[in-house]
């Protein structure tokens, strides 16, 4: 089971309307128009269609809800893909992929079998730079439901004189992740507990992301047999109301995460932010003395001569943007270049000049 994709699936409207599930996209990859889906395709920013041969992969690892999401309310099911750059445009056909793949290739390996028919053909005329596509795919999700080891994703293919390129997850800076909506109708009564979900698995926690996410809906059949079980166990959780007299158990799985797991698929960019000031003297036009940090989350070190090096508690994803100003005292602003920025730190170089000096930064980059 991806606990990823389960976590960050958005469960909402579940009181007497429609039941609403975004899953974000787990895999995506291509295959390029001999058939071969390449080492470094899956860590691209967009999935390139060029070509017969051609297609893009998208899983979203619709069997982990088997059980929890019952075929039969299925409403609709929507595949949002974003066109972010647009070439040459032409016919896209939607797909099942029917065999096994992997965005993680480690060299060279053929692409997965498609199904013969397609789901949805987008016409040309429709094939728009910078505009998202939204494809009916109902049918196959009540089948991945039904059947949770025919879950292999989609593929859209393109015919020979098309050049498109489709966002990935790993693009943020050239367009958006594909996803999925399934709508689905509302249960009533037993049917809305997950199985397996019972008052011993209140009372101590051990509920798993996959049934509070289920269970995130249900409003009035079981609401009152949920405050009795959570207020009666041993204070681990409590209603409102209620006196808090024992510790309170979370299990470990059950977070925010370092990747926002429970934000919506098309939300905003997931960033992690830290500022810094550091202070130094300068004695003559080479002692550095008394240096000094404000802010938490990095270190500061004066490695060699006038270079102090900054370095991240927390190493970022990749490299983060900085923006920095010196100030030298009384009131002189001094400019200078961060130098070495990774995803571990940065280094700047301090002035010749008899003074106190300052550095404010401020760190924007991926969680």
């Amino acid at each position: 089971m991806n606990k990823t994709s389960l976590s960050a699936a958005l469960l909402a409207l579940a009181c007497h309307a429609a039941s609403a599930v975004v899953i974000p996209v787990s895999e995506d990859t291509y295959v390029s128009p001999s058939g071969v889906i390449a080492k470094g395709f899956g860590k691209g920013n967009f999935m390139q269609l060029s070509g017969d041969g051609a297609a893009a992969l998208v899983r979203f690892d619709v069997a982990d809800y088997a059980g929890l999401i019952q075929p039969a309310n299925v409403s609709s099911a929507r595949l949002v893909f974003h066109l972010s750059n647009v070439k040459k445009a032409g016919n896209l056909t939607v797909r099942a992929v029917t065999s096994e793949w992997t965005e993680a290739a480690q060299g060279n390996r053929p692409g997965p079998a498609l199904n013969a028919a397609a789901l949805y053909t987008i016409p040309a005329n429709a094939v728009i730079e910078d505009q998202y596509a939204i494809v009916d795919v109902t049918a196959q999700v009540k089948q991945w439901l039904t059947t949770p080891a025919s879950d292999f994703g989609l593929a859209v293919t393109c015919g020979p004189a098309t050049n498109v390129q489709i966002a990935t997850k790993e693009g943020v800076t050239t367009g958006h992740p594909a996803w999925l909506e399934i709508e689905s109708h509302p249960v009533t009564g037993n049917d809305q507990i997950a199985a397996g979900v019972d008052a011993a698995k209140l009372g101590d926690g051990t509920v798993s992301n996959a049934e509070f996410a289920f269970l995130n809906g249900v409003l009035s059949p079981i609401q009152t047999q949920i405050n009795t079980v959570t207020s009666n166990a041993d204070g681990k959780v409590s209603k409102a109301g209620d006196t808090m007299t024992g510790p309170l158990v979370v299990n470990s799985d059950i977070k925010l995460g370092s990747e926002g797991q429970h934000q919506a698929a098309a939300a905003d960019e997931k960033l992690r932010f830290l500022r810094g000031n550091v202070t130094w003297q300068m004695v003559g036009t080479s002692t550095i003395t008394n240096i000094s940090q404000v802010g938490q989350g990095y270190t500061v070190t004066n490695t060699s001569g006038n270079d102090f090096t900054v370095t991240f508690t927390t190493p970022f994803p990749e490299a983060p943007t900085v923006t920095s100003n010196y100030f030298i005292e009384p009131n002189s602003m001094a400019s200078h270049a961060i130098k070495n920025l990774s995803a571990t730190g940065f280094t700047f170089s301090a002035l010749n000049q008899q003074s106190t000096h300052h550095v404010r930064f401020i760190v924007a980059g991926p969680r």
